[in-house]
């Protein structure tokens, strides 16, 4: 028994080790202080201490990185670079990237927090290596893989406004096998009235090792909800009952995630390959009534869509010294082919709905085809020099219901990184990176543009980013690690809401945009049971070119772009005598002041939020107890031109009792043994 303790703890003390280790950033394993970008590392350490509902919980506290949540998925803005009705950050799953729908949104409670190994974050460009998704940065979400000992976990979270959860996973391996498997139930009834949520996912993961440097790999991931969504209010309707729900529009999803990948790391050679195929069957009732003359059904319809993704991404490397310095040479091709079907209804069969149904219905298709290469080259024993490029060709095929609206528009683009890192000693290191990225359309910027636009002649163009970047990391000590960056971001042709005589009319190529600034943290353990993370990020944009209707923006801020955010996190153990704990968290999160609308003529307060929670452990038993929101702040997740979706007051939430064991099967006279 001892022996397996001792081995269990080897495990964990290496698995502690390997979080050093980035993959996001260059598509191949690097140590943190060895990565010529800027990344983030949050560990299923740090989630757990936070015992987030949803996995967005723990990215809010993140420097550089804003939310907006208009309590149907929430959309993160790296560095000011969300516009428009868009996903925002590029996202994936083991690699997979999971944005769907016209939008390219990301559904979120589709990730169990308990399923994440790590997630590793890169703010800014990484089109050179993922594709013009990739423009606005990449979230890379690693699940959990089975262990050697088999494990089970069944867990319960109660929370106010009806918050429920229950979970069940299992992970292990035998021989060259290894599984993990969860499964999870949510059910919520929202801060708003009428507010509803229910939904049921389930993760499987399953891995073969052919030998010890090949793994084939299965992931499979459904997600099957239903969800009321409150409408936006005015602030007059705000300010007299921020609950109010003036209407609710309803979704029913079926998500399914599946992909097939192949990986094998040698002391010379290295190989990726992965297949993915992704379904979404989706029903969408939009319930806003007319209040004007006219039927109150007069706006009310029902869109249909049907959604299938099939891609492949693969990677070919040779690590192999050149001129006597280390090298490691990368190529790969990737493909995604996003074939969407949209059916819309009207409530009320009017000329004018007919027209608008004729318009938005259809089969679209979003082809991208990409081929990359990259060489990171030691130069000299501190200095790596990082350069790459990908070529991407994207094709678009608009079959709409009205014939007339068809359309065929393709690009390519080449998009060039160049990075150098410097390090110091094994404890610093500098880099300086540059890029050129590009961003194509979403569907829906096409699909808008053309069932809202009366006369729809307009070709949107892909948004160009181009980006420099210089940052420096120090590793002081335990006590203190600090990440330190300065950025500058131009983006042409940015893609955003388009209005013809106050009426919304899709998208458009607007102009040119500057995002800049700086952001820092620091964490580390202020006494052997006190530890700390605080971070700060600056951020300054500016509209060099750009109209909103008939009004020149240029000199105006982006919108929901504050100047100043600040988060901060303490954990303490209270409590540690034999296999008893009690630990304490908080956190709060601060955002200054941003202003709601492009023509900058209204500007939203800031706000801080704090949260706390205190979770007792002893043995396979925990509990925990938690308020969100502490201080009853009234905020809102979302404030545009007029409209505002409000945040939940404060919340408790806990119960919360988990059971975690591993069976320990001995051959002991016979007897079997069940470690808790």
């Amino acid at each position: 028994k001892e022996k397996e303790e001792e081995k269990i703890k080897k495990e964990e003390k290496k698995a502690v080790e390997m979080e050093e280790v980035v993959v996001t950033a260059t598509r191949t394993e690097k140590e943190i202080l060895e990565v010529p970008t800027n990344i983030t590392v949050i560990t299923k350490e740090d989630i757990e201490k936070i015992k987030p509902m949803k996995i967005t919980d723990v990215l809010r506290q993140l420097p550089g990185i804003f939310f907006t949540d208009t309590a149907a998925s929430p959309h993160p803005s790296i560095r000011g670079t969300r516009t428009g009705a868009t996903g925002g950050a590029y996202v994936m799953i083991d690699g997979i990237p999971i944005q769907m729908g016209k939008y390219g949104y990301t559904e979120w409670e589709g990730i169990l927090p308990g399923d994440v190994e790590r997630i590793e974050v890169v703010k800014g460009p990484v089109t050179s290596l993922y594709g013009g998704d990739a423009a606005r940065g990449v979230i890379n979400i690693i699940t959990k893989k089975g262990m050697k000992k088999p494990s089970y976990k069944v867990s319960g979270r109660f929370g106010d406004y009806g918050d429920m959860r229950y979970s069940a996973s299992t992970r292990g391996a035998a021989e060259k096998l290894d599984y993990a498997l969860s499964v999870n139930r949510r059910e919520h009834d929202g801060y708003r009235h009428g507010v509803d949520y229910e939904g049921t996912h389930f993760l499987g993961n399953f891995g073969y090792f052919i030998d010890d440097y090949s793994r084939l790999g299965l992931l499979l991931s459904l997600h099957d909800f239903e969800r009321k969504n409150a409408a936006g209010l005015t602030k007059e309707q705000r300010d007299s009952d921020r609950r109010q729900s003036p209407y609710l529009n309803t979704q029913d999803f079926t998500d399914i995630i599946s992909g097939l990948s192949y990986d094998r790391d040698t002391e010379n050679h290295l190989v990726k390959l992965s297949f993915y195929y992704k379904d979404r069957d989706k029903e969408y009732h939009y319930n806003k009534p007319n209040t004007g003359p006219g039927d109150p059904d007069k706006y009310k319809y029902k869109d249909n869509m049907d959604e299938g993704v099939f891609g492949l991404k693969s990677l070919f490397g040779i690590k192999k010294n050149f001129l006597n310095r280390e090298n490691t040479f990368i190529l790969g091709f990737d493909m995604d082919m996003d074939k969407l079907k949209n059916r819309r209804g009207y409530l009320i069969q009017t000329s004018s709905n007919i027209k608008k149904m004729m318009k938005s219905s259809g089969d679209f298709e979003k082809d991208l085809y990409g081929f990359f290469l990259q060489d990171e080259f030691n130069i000299f024993k501190p200095m790596t020099l990082t350069v790459g490029i990908r070529y991407d060709l994207i094709r678009y095929d608009m079959d709409y219901k009205n014939d007339e609206l068809d359309d065929k528009p393709d690009f390519d683009k080449a998009n060039p990184r160049v990075g150098i890192n410097y390090r110091f000693t094994d404890k610093n290191s500098v880099y300086f990176s540059y890029s050129n990225a590009y961003r194509a359309g979403t569907l829906y910027n096409h699909i808008g543009t053309a069932t809202y636009c009366e006369e729809y002649d307009y070709q949107i163009k892909p948004e160009n980013y181009t980006n420099y970047e210089v940052g420096y990391r120090h590793d002081f000590s335990s006590r203190l690690f600090l990440d330190l960056n300065l950025f500058y971001t131009q983006v042409k042709d940015e893609i955003n809401y388009y209005y013809i005589d106050g009426r919304y009319a899709g998208s458009r190529n607007y102009g040119k945009t500057i995002h800049q600034g700086g952001e820092i943290s620091i964490k580390g353990e202020l006494l052997d049971r006190l530890s700390y993370c605080l971070a700060y990020a600056y951020l300054d944009t500016e509209v060099k070119k750009g109209k909103a209707k008939t009004i020149d923006l240029k000199g105006n801020e982006i919108v929901r772009s504050p100047h100043h955010t600040f988060t901060a996190m303490l954990d303490y153990q209270i409590l540690k005598r034999g296999e008893m704990n009690i630990d304490w968290h908080f956190d709060i999160r601060a955002t200054s002041k941003y202003y709601q609308d492009m023509e900058n003529t209204m500007k939203y307060p800031g706000y801080a939020v704090a949260n706390t929670r205190l979770t007792f452990a002893y043995k396979g038993l925990e509990g925990f107890f938690g308020i969100n929101n502490m201080f009853d702040k009234e905020y809102d997740g979302y404030a545009g031109k007029n409209v505002y979706y409000p945040a939940s007051d404060r919340t408790y939430r806990g119960g919360g009792f988990l059971l975690n064991f591993r069976p320990c099967i001995k051959r002991l006279r016979g007897e079997i043994e069940t470690e808790m």
